[in-house]
């Protein structure tokens, strides 16, 4: 027998026809509107779709702040063990809760669909085949490296960032933005900018994790704002170009929000951000200091190029609407996942 045939989880609940609304748990460590980071808004992203058309989601968090009341539909609880989590059909989950979940789908034999946002993230939790029924990866160059070894059943799903909800109705500012402040996602290269153009106005956003690189005196031409769940109004409004010269980017979810408004993004070109942005990305790499500047200036100064970029970044997040078929293809394949069609395999 081939040792990775899809064979039953010898846990698993007896799989059942996917007719009707779902009832969708997860089991995570952080949740938005206290937790704003890609994954999370990823999760949220979906589960806030598959609310509105009609199923019961259900999400538990392992530690830190959230919304007792819910958020956008979705219940939120604290999470205390498996037992409030006996009656899902199917559970996902990401990151730092990853084994948690695991152990919850043996317990309650609820089908497990884990989201991957990076190419480590499997091996560092060390899961196994039978632990997942199957993975959403988050682009098709992760896709490509998972293929080469894991064995289970994968899908694509982009993070989903719908245009209506993240276009800005009047900016109210023009500056040069840099959303989390970690060294991974320039902050030194951001304020080493800053430094060298006085002449331009810039906006520092707090991320939700890592250590943030912030000098203790701001520059005169700087203003630093709080990690937000209110992008749109507190980040996105103030911005005329977004800057992503992060070392590593499965895909780059704050350019696709940037572009549902028109905003160029200058970024380094990871894997992530090259798939996503495509040819609307305006790519530099990190260590060329002195191009990032030359090409803030350019944008600034020369209304042509900026329109071209702006025009670009519009069309792509327009292409990326999930509405299109992200949000479909999610909600197939958990109904696949709760009818037995897709299954974790299990090493015989």
């Amino acid at each position: 027998m081939n040792p990775f045939e899809s064979v039953p989880h010898p846990g698993r609940k007896r799989a059942r026809e996917p007719e009707g609304p779902l009832r969708i748990g997860a089991v995570v460590h952080k949740y938005p509107p206290y937790h704003n980071a890609g994954a999370e808004w990823m999760l949220h992203g979906l589960l806030r779709e598959m609310v509105r058309r009609g199923h019961t989601c259900d999400v538990f968090v392992a530690r830190g702040v959230f919304s007792s009341q819910g958020y956008d539909g979705v219940g939120v609880h604290r999470y205390v063990g498996h037992r409030p989590l006996a009656g899902v059909d199917v559970l996902l989950t990401h990151l730092d809760n990853t084994r948690e979940a695991t152990v919850v789908g043996r317990q309650t034999g609820a089908p497990v669909v884990h989201l991957i946002h990076n190419d480590r993230q499997l091996k560092f939790h060390s899961v196994q085949p039978v632990d997942a029924d199957l993975i959403v990866v988050n682009s098709y160059w992760l896709k490509a490296i998972y293929d080469t070894w894991w064995p289970g059943h994968i899908a694509v799903v982009h993070p989903p960032v719908e245009p209506v909800r993240y276009r800005v109705k009047e900016f109210t500012d023009d500056r040069v933005t840099l959303m989390n402040l970690s060294e991974a996602k320039g902050g030194p290269l951001f304020w080493r900018l800053a430094a060298m153009m006085p002449h331009r106005r810039f906006l520092a956003v707090a991320g939700a994790y890592a250590l943030q690189e912030i000098p203790p005196e701001l520059p005169p031409n700087v203003i630093l704002v709080p990690n937000t769940a209110h992008v749109v109004e507190d980040v996105y409004a103030r911005t005329k170009i977004l800057l992503m010269p992060s070392s590593y980017e499965s895909w780059g979810r704050c350019a696709i929000e940037a572009a549902c408004s028109g905003i160029p993004t200058i970024a380094h070109a990871t894997d992530g951000l090259v798939e996503s942005l495509g040819t609307a990305g305006l790519f530099i790499h990190r260590d060329h200091v002195n191009s990032w500047a030359r090409s803030i200036d350019a944008l600034y100064e020369d209304r042509f190029l900026y329109d071209t970029y702006s025009c670009w970044a519009l069309e792509r997040a327009a292409a990326l609407d999930p509405r299109r078929s992200d949000f479909d293809r999610f909600e197939k394949l958990l109904r696949q996942v709760v009818a037995g069609e897709i299954r974790a395999t299990a090493i015989a």
